[in-house]
């Protein structure tokens, strides 16, 4: 079903219970109709979260898909230094998310690179004229949000500032104020 051998661990979430962790193997990790924390701890992994406003966690690119379901979802790059280039990953391996948000704990700074393509599959209820549904990148001034084919808009959005693709003007992103 899924395309890969995901035979080291099925993961579920037990209802309610909120946090699924896998393994450093190929998983699959399957989160339930509330709001759930899935860490991966990296590998081939295929995500499914389900319902719910979920965070999911990754360490590198090496994962299988990503599908957030429905809710507010957040894609966490939670290793010091990641460089996550979706311009050369497949558009269907990451979707149903709303936020990526690269979290630091060390020094280095993370980097995240996507185009106009990436931003239409990524999210899956994205109401280009309204702001309120635009994919949001969160991190700090060590992160760097490298976007190819954007422009800085005029506007910005509480703490958040708009990107425009010089395109296609009804594709947007928002970023957070202080990220690279």
């Amino acid at each position: 079903i899924f395309g890969g051998d995901f035979s080291n661990g099925y993961f579920d979430i037990t209802e309610g219970s909120g946090t699924v962790t896998g393994t450093l193997n190929s998983d699959h990790l399957v989160g339930s109709s509330v709001a759930d924390t899935i860490d991966t701890k990296g590998g081939f992994d295929s995500v499914s979260a389900g319902a719910g406003g979920d965070v999911i966690k990754i360490y590198d690119a090496s994962f299988f898909n990503i599908d957030g379901g429905s809710g507010y979802d957040t894609l966490e790059l939670t290793t010091d230094g990641m460089f996550l280039d979706l311009t050369n990953i497949a558009n269907t391996k990451i979707s149903g998310i709303e936020e990526i948000h690269l979290l630091d704990t060390g020094a280095l700074g993370s980097t995240l690179r996507l185009n106009e393509d990436d931003l239409r599959n990524i999210q899956d209820n994205q109401d280009w004229m309204d702001q309120s549904t635009l994919l949001k990148i969160s991190g700090n001034s060590l992160d760097t949000v490298d976007l190819q084919n954007f422009n800085q808009g005029t506007s910005t959005e509480a703490g958040y500032d708009l990107y425009q693709s010089s395109v296609n003007s009804d594709l947007k992103i928002l970023v957070e104020i202080g990220m690279q």
